[in-house]
C-alpha cells in the first residue's frame, strides 16, 4: 500500500515500487538455438560474468553492425573495379 504523507494539511500518496525506466526494455524476443549455439551462448555470458539476456543484450549492437556492413553495397574505384582500402578511406 502506498504511503501517506501531509503536505500543506493534505494527505498524499506516493506509489509504492520501482520508478518507470528512462529507456524500457518493451519488446520481447524468442529464437530457438542448436545445442551447439545454446552451449556458446552459455560459455559467452560464464566468461563475462552476465546472465543469458544481458550476454544476448551484449552481442546484438555488434552484429547488428556487421550485418549492416555486409548488406552495404560494394564502393566501386573510378576505373569500374572494386575499390581497394585505400580508396575506400577517403
Amino acid at each position: 500500500m502506498a504511503r501517506a504523507t501531509t503536505r500543506a494539511g493534505r494527505k498524499v500518496r506516493r506509489p509504492l515500487g520501482r520508478p518507470p525506466s528512462a529507456d524500457p526494455r518493451a519488446y520481447h524476443v524468442s529464437a530457438r538455438l542448436t545445442e551447439s549455439e545454446w552451449k556458446a551462448l552459455q560459455a559467452v555470458a560464464a566468461a563475462r560474468g552476465l546472465t543469458l539476456s544481458e550476454a544476448l543484450r551484449s552481442l546484438v549492437p555488434g552484429a547488428v553492425l556487421g550485418l549492416l556492413r555486409e548488406a552495404a553495397p560494394k564502393r566501386r574505384g573510378r576505373r569500374g573495379v572494386a575499390a581497394g582500402p585505400q580508396e575506400v578511406m577517403r
